[in-house]
């Protein structure tokens, strides 16, 4: 998408030919599907339920192993979230506040602002000033 909007933009405003994308085989972030099996083994020794592994792949990819370095932690019993993403947002994601995380990225707060109160009170500290 991103190949096809510079090219759009080098023919149409630049007045250009299209160079050819240099990232076309670049691969993303969390995209290393090789890793899928060793992800299986450490959800497999930690137990991780179904609605964690799904939420941990689809959400993080192969940069869901970062976030089972020790036995996960469900944020809230209804949820698939752990406190091990809390860290792992602040430092690899650039999340700043719970509004961020609760609001923008798990789209918490905009569901059940009770549940979402509740989680800010138990883990208060993670954004205190």
């Amino acid at each position: 998408m991103a190949s096809d909007t510079l090219d759009v933009l080098e023919r149409e405003v630049f007045h250009q030919v299209p160079k050819p994308c240099l990232t076309a085989n670049y691969r993303l972030s969390g995209g290393d599907e090789s890793l899928r099996p060793e992800f299986q083994q450490l959800v497999d020794q930690w137990k991780v339920e179904e609605d964690i592994q799904i939420h941990l792949w689809e959400t993080y990819g192969s940069n869901a192993m970062n976030l089972l370095a020790e036995a996960p932690k469900r944020i809230h019993p209804d949820l698939p979230y752990l406190e091990s993403e809390i860290d792992y947002l602040k430092t690899h994601e650039m999340a700043s506040s719970w509004d961020d995380v609760l609001m923008r990225r798990w789209g918490i707060g905009l569901r059940n602002q009770e549940i979402s109160e509740s989680i800010k009170g138990i883990k208060k500290e993670a954004f205190a000033s």
